[in-house]
């Protein structure tokens, strides 16, 4: 390595071009800002007074939805438009309620009833389409009202409780009882592609990987299945089978790794699957839940990994080391869905009763030379 002092005697052009080279060894690592998100607006001072509770995490930004009875085993999801600006929450009597960003909190647009029982929700790309289970429809919800666009003409029951909508928002996948039914939306009208067979029980976990190459499915046989969407056909590429029925599933950014969470007290871990190999193999295992499972989601690039139990216990762990980050307990017993904010950094989590909790995370950031 060249001492800079040596070189006090060059020119001063080399001398300055030899001293940046000679000091690169030493060159300082700065932390990236995280880019500016829609939802930085959010703001714990504007949460309700009656939606305030003791020992709330200094984490939680807004509180949304409206308290409505249940009844039965009730819906329940929420999901956030592309550009993090609407909210729209599945609440209890299959109601949709549409919330948009407004300054420190959301504000409720429209709300409307989706077309029989299903338990998931998914925005377009573009986000001006919001899709609904039960009898799959694709409502218009870019104005102030939503409309009914179209509606899945399905051969079979309508009963998709849970959907998952491909990244290019070409593909639909939805659970409609053992099988997997896969429809092509790039179309004029909506048309069934294939319906992919395997799962003994119920299919109720249905994710895309990010680049949409992978489809997952976890059912109550106690089996995720994987399967390669890249052909003609879908094809079965993998089978991981786990200790309990799937309370929740989602690939890493990167889809090399496959997170998986147990719906019940059989297995109190989330487990990660390396799926670089020809057959999945178990990479690591994340405790520290006390019940089961009802939702599993990698955060942002994919270093964090976010649960939630049925009992309200959000959990947050560092991939790479397994460290457990946060561990905060909502208010409340019954909570069932858990969906990360486009920006990598928001958290939506809801409760049965419609009421949706919107955390924000600090996400470690990248280190970069300069």
């Amino acid at each position: 390595m060249v001492n800079p002092l040596a070189l006090r005697h060059c020119p001063p052009a080399l001398y300055f071009v030899l001293s940046a080279w000679a000091l690169m060894p030493y060159a300082c690592f700065v932390y990236a800002a995280p880019p500016a998100s829609p939802l930085d607006q959010l703001d714990s001072r504007s949460i309700p007074d009656k939606r305030r509770y003791e020992g709330q995490p200094k984490e939680l930004v807004a509180v949304v939805g409206e308290h409505r009875e249940q009844k039965g085993e009730s819906n329940r999801y929420l999901t956030f438009s592309p550009d993090g600006k609407t909210l729209a929450v599945l609440a209890p009597q299959s109601v949709v309620e549409l919330y948009d960003l407004d300054g420190p909190s959301f504000k409720k647009r429209t709300e409307f009833t989706q077309l029989g029982w299903g338990d998931t929700l998914s925005f377009t790309p573009d986000g001006k389409t919001l899709i609904t289970g039960g009898n799959v429809a694709l409502w218009d919800v870019g104005g102030a009202q939503a409309k009914k666009r179209t509606v899945l003409k399905m051969l079979v029951a309508p009963h998709a409780r849970y959907l998952a909508l491909a990244p290019d928002g070409k593909t639909l996948a939805f659970g409609n009882d053992e099988s997997l039914r896969v429809w092509s939306l790039a179309g004029a009208e909506p048309r069934e592609r294939a319906v992919l067979k395997g799962h003994a029980g119920y299919c109720i976990r249905v994710v895309f990987s990010r680049d949409g190459k992978l489809l997952a499915s976890g059912g109550r046989d106690d089996v995720v299945r994987i399967w390669d969407m890249t052909g003609p056909e879908p094809r079965e590429r993998a089978v991981v089978r786990t200790l309990g029925v799937t309370g929740g599933i989602d690939f890493a950014p990167d889809g090399k790794i496959l997170a998986t969470g147990i719906g019940r007290a059989a297995d109190l871990t989330v487990r990660l699957w390396d799926l670089t190999q020809a057959e999945p193999k178990e990479s690591a295992v994340l405790k520290g839940h006390k019940s089961g499972l009802c939702a599993v989601q990698f955060m942002g690039d994919g270093q964090l990994l976010a649960a939630l139990t049925g009992s309200g216990q959000l959990l947050v762990w560092d991939v790479a080391s397994g460290k457990l980050r946060h561990d905060w307990q909502l208010p409340g017993k019954a909570h069932c869905a858990l969906v990360a904010a486009p920006d990598g950094r928001h958290i939506g989590v809801a409760q049965l009763n419609g009421i949706v909790y919107v955390l924000r995370l600090a996400i470690p950031s990248h280190e970069t030379k300069e």
